[in-house]
């Protein structure tokens, strides 16, 4: 990380050398968009795009692809000049063999002569929309494109000269001629004026002339720069007594600021009292500029000889490196002094002091204690601190004082330093803060309960609280003599701090390694992270300027507009990096600074960068041109140009949108967003710039595509291409007619059979359904028999008409279980049939006794059968039947035993009490019981012997009147311990005539 120092032995000596810093230009060149190296002509036309003429034709710029225009497609010649857009959006393209007329598409021929003039080196259109060029050769040439008529103005007509540099028609349709040798002629409806070294000119040999936004004439001449105010002409000593090369181009840019591109020293910017020069030695490709232009964002563009374009952004980042004079291209520390030195503190390389354009170096041999320099602060009496690894430097008077841990310094390694209101000096150092109130260093950890952490910056907020940003252990606040620590535990969404500012609402801001830009209000944080816009998570220095936040980054110098977030979301963000001038996208921590003139100054690994805020660009909001539609059919692909409203054919529905988007600065940065209206139903965003969509079905169609530039403008409205994509013949209109008109006939010839057929079909279905409705009723009356073997009667109605059996609760019912005695070993040795047709013969006998009484069959299982009494008809005697039926059961089986080859023994258990009766099953129903009746029921067939009958004591109760019965004792049952019951022996004698009256079915 920066902020890990390391120690060299390497000491170096003091020097000093002279400085030129750098400015971070952008370059094209034969490598990337030009032709030619040599650019003598710039122009951005009407739509955006900028042409470049060379000596080797012509290359026009979106600033990501470019197209070259040459004699191939019909350029008189590849030598460009000059290059001029008319009121009609005509281009004029002057070369060494004539003047060329361009549409956009293809050249236009109007007069033969215009092709062969020799060189052209000016045009311009006057008020009524005639072409004026300027030849070396021929003369003023004045071309009406409507009427199609050339005319010359020579040395015939008074002009001092045919061989003419410059001409331009000022804002009162004058006509400035420049001559080679021969001074400045100025047309005026005709009327001849010339002006040479006798009338005021300093020199009669002319190289430029300009009209400023004023009106102001300036001319350049062999002799210097003059300016001409309608009736005398001034020379500009000032200016000339900095230019002394020959003047190729002047221009006056958007601010007012005039731009003088000379022969030999580069570019001249010129704000009317101050000079800044650009050649080769701070950036510049070339020092011959040749042409130079403005576009539309701000930024300059020079054309060079050899040397290609040269690029600067309306930003301006200058640069100081190593090659400029530092001792090193790694800068941690920065500040400018009273006197307005500017000091770069450098890791094991001491210190770079730059005043009047004069670089010196400090090192630990000429009076810093060590030549890892952390920081440096200027302090409001002029006194320089120097903050490094083995202690604190104070420079005053020309002098150095070291401060060590022997002064009472806490720690050996100075990293931040801020003087607050009262003028006291806090020192955060890797160990925790000294506080300096101009006497003696105060170590205030222990009074104070300071965290013993590396101390990276301290910031004094609007109400005097003094603030400390902490390597591991999150902030801490120091409010007099009350100390607030701030950590994760809080919320702070990370503990390692690099940077603390305070923005114009009092809301205070913290830089993070990792957890990005955080905001705090005093109660809540608000945590802003790449996924919001910021260019990384890894953030060093802040640095806050009226509705703007200053990022350093290990990604570049991010711009946030705080005051718009909740508008703009994202694009609040805007990255600086490489790509737009920065020489090194990864900022060093602890090294930033805001001079008095607002400027901001950021040390990277290759060097400082400093641009001012104020200098912003123009926001245009961009246009964004639908370029091509790729259509492809089954066979083929091509080319369709996207103008007015397009027909395509129904196969040709592959199609794909090219689009561009004209952003010179940072084009990479260009976001779209389309959508095609009959497909998408929402705008998509992307980067790309095309889309495809396939097998589009026919029917009309808008495409539509914004973007948004690297500025964060959107377009004002979207481009809009429409098209059609024509159905097939089968589903044209008149195709279909005709098919609707034969479908009709053809479905009334069929309806006419039809109803035929449906009368005769009536009648049969007539007799089907008699049919099927008497089938039914069968089918119905068989189901319903069949669920009356299944279910009660009563159950079978319930079901028919309700779909389901409500489950009910009987209170006291009785339950009788049969069981024969060794029916497994029986089983075994009984052929199956045999085994099969023994059962249904007993279970046949007792389901006649169970219907002669009136009982309820429940189920049988193997061997054993199961009937109830008192359900689903509830009944007092239930018990009694239950008995009866049990002892009939008994007779039945010793009654067929006296004939049956198999003789079988059986067991007859019977409780009663409570159970819960239902029907279960959807298909296959089954009326069951269940409750612990039927488990006590169960028990006492298991409990019982053969050929008598088991009843519990509750069912002995019930029938005690009318059985004799044998009481057996308390009998041991799984599951419920010892269990009263009684055998059944016989009917008693009182009981069996009222038997045979009321049970006999």
């Amino acid at each position: 990380m920066k902020y890990i120092f390391k120690i060299l032995l390497i000491i170096l000596t003091f020097y000093q050398s002279g400085l030129a810093q750098s400015v971070s230009f952008k370059y094209y060149s034969v490598d990337d968009i030009l032709p030619q190296n040599s650019v003598n002509a710039i122009m951005q036309d009407k739509k955006g795009f900028i042409w470049f003429g060379t000596e080797e034709g012509i290359s026009v710029f979106d600033g990501i692809e470019n197209r070259f225009i040459n004699v191939k497609d019909g350029l008189s010649h590849n030598h460009v000049n000059e290059i001029f857009q008319d009121s009609k959006g005509l281009y004029w393209i002057g070369t060494l063999r004539g003047l060329d007329v361009y549409d956009g598409k293809k050249f236009i021929q109007f007069d033969k002569k215009l092709k062969d003039l020799g060189r052209v080196t000016t045009i311009c259109q006057d008020k009524k929309g005639s072409i004026i060029f300027a030849t070396l050769t021929h003369g003023l040439g004045i071309f009406n494109p409507t009427k199609n008529i050339l005319r010359f103005i020579t040395q015939k007509d008074g002009l001092p000269s045919d061989s003419i540099i410059k001409c331009i028609n000022d804002k009162n349709n004058n006509i400035w001629i420049g001559t080679s040798e021969n001074g400045i002629v100025r047309l005026t409806n005709g009327k001849v004026t010339k002006f040479n070294k006798e009338n005021g000119l300093p020199s009669d040999v002319i190289y430029e002339l300009y009209e400023d936004k004023s009106g102001t004439i300036w001319i350049a001449t062999e002799a210097g720069i003059v300016k001409y105010y309608g009736k005398s002409f001034n020379y500009l000593s000032d200016l000339n007594s900095k230019i002394s090369d020959r003047v190729t181009e002047i221009f006056e840019d958007n601010n007012g600021k005039i731009w003088i591109c000379t022969k030999e020293n580069g570019v001249y910017y010129y704000d009317g009292s101050n000079f800044v020069n650009y050649t080769e030695r701070n950036g510049l490709s070339n020092n011959e500029v040749i042409s130079i232009l403005e576009d539309r964002r701000g930024d300059m563009w020079f054309g060079t000889r050899d040397g290609g374009i040269s690029k600067l952004s309306v930003e301006k980042f200058q640069v100081f490196s190593k090659k400029d004079g530092l001792l090193s291209d790694n800068v941690f520390a920065i500040t400018v002094d009273n006197k307005g030195a500017l000091w770069f503190g450098h890791i094991s390389k001491g210190i770079t002091r730059i005043k009047n354009g004069i670089a010196e170096n400090i090192t630990a041999n000429n009076g810093i204690p060590n030549n890892d320099v952390a920081s440096i602060y200027t302090d409001s009496y002029g006194i320089v601190w120097i903050g490094t690894r083995d202690g604190l430097s104070r420079y005053e008077g020309g002098k150095f004082k070291n401060y060590s841990q022997k002064d009472g310094l806490s720690g050996k390694l100075v990293l931040s330093m801020l003087e607050d209101r009262n003028n006291n000096l806090w020192i955060g150092t890797e160990q925790g803060i000294i506080k300096y109130d101009r006497n003696i260093f105060r170590n205030l950890n222990e009074e104070l309960n300071f965290p013993e952490d590396w101390v990276t910056d301290i910031f004094e907020d609007a109400d005097g609280n003094l603030w400390f940003s902490l390597f591991e252990q999150g902030i801490v606040k120091l409010d007099g003599n009350k100390l607030t620590r701030i950590t994760k535990n809080d919320g702070l969404p990370s503990n390692e701090i690099f940077s603390i500012t305070q923005d114009k609402y009092g809301d205070m801001w913290f830089a993070s390694l990792g957890g990005g830009l955080i905001k705090y209000n005093g109660l809540k944080f608000t945590n802003y992270t790449t996924d919001n816009g910021l260019s990384s998570n890894s953030c060093y220095s802040l640095i806050e300027d009226g509705d703007f936040i200053y990022i350093g980054t290990a990604r570049g110098i991010t711009r946030f507009e705080y005051t718009k977030f909740d508008v703009k979301g994202n694009e609040a963000f805007k990255v600086y990096n490489t790509k737009d001038g920065l020489i090194s996208s990864e900022m060093n921590q602890g090294a930033y600074f805001k001079d008095k003139k607002r400027n901001l100054w950021f040390g990277t690994q290759k060097g400082v960068v400093t641009f001012n805020p104020n200098s912003q660009p123009k926001l245009v909001p961009p246009v964004v041109y639908i370029t091509n539609l790729k259509i492809s059919d089954r066979e083929t692909e091509k080319d369709i140009l996207p103008e007015g409203n397009i027909t395509l054919k129904f196969d040709q529905n592959n199609i794909r949108f090219d689009f561009s988007a004209i952003n010179f600065s940072s084009p990479e940065k260009t976001v779209y967003k389309y959508i095609l209206e009959g497909i998408d139903d929402n705008w998509t965003t992307t980067a790309q710039r095309s889309v495809s969509y396939r097998s589009l079905p026919s029917q009309k169609y808008v495409f539509k595509v914004k973007c948004c530039n690297s500025d964060g403008v959107w377009s004002e409205s979207e481009t809009k291409l429409n098209f059609e994509i024509s159905p097939p013949y089968w589903l044209t209109w008149w195709f279909l007619t005709f098919l609707f008109v034969l479908i009709t006939a053809g479905v009334y010839s069929i309806y006419l059979y039809k109803t035929k057929q449906v009368s005769r079909r009536n009648i049969e279905l007539e007799e089907t359904v008699k049919k099927r409705t008497y089938e039914l009723a069968l089918a119905k009356e068989k189901s319903d028999e069949l669920l009356q073997n299944i279910l009660p009667v009563s159950l079978v109605e319930e079901l028919s008409k309700n779909g389901l059996v409500k489950p009910r609760e009987y209170k006291n019912v009785t339950i009788l279980f049969t069981d024969f005695k060794g029916f497994t070993s029986t089983a075994a040795v009984l052929p199956a049939d045999k085994l099969v047709k023994e059962l249904n013969e007993l279970f046949k006998g007792f389901d006649y006794i169970v219907e002669k009484y009136g009982l309820e069959k429940m189920k049988t299982i193997g061997d054993s059968y199961m009937l109830a009494g008192g359900i689903p008809v509830e009944c007092d005697d239930h018990a009694v039947k239950i008995i009866i039926a049990g002892l009939e059961m008994l007779e039945f089986i010793n009654s067929r035993n006296e004939t049956s080859s198999v003789k079988w023994e059986m067991r007859v258990g019977v409780h009663s009490g409570q159970v819960v009766a239902g029907v279960v099953g959807t298909k296959k129903f089954t009326y069951d019981i269940w409750g612990d009746t039927v488990n006590i029921a169960s028990r006492m067939e298991t409990a019982g012997e053969p050929g008598l009958i088991n009843v519990s004591a509750y069912t002995y109760q019930l029938i005690k009147d009318y059985f004799e019965c044998k009481y057996r004792g308390k009998i041991e049952v799984k599951g419920k311990g010892g269990l009263d019951m009684y055998f059944v022996t016989s009917i008693k004698s009182d009981f069996k005539e009222k038997f045979k009256k009321e049970y006999i079915i």
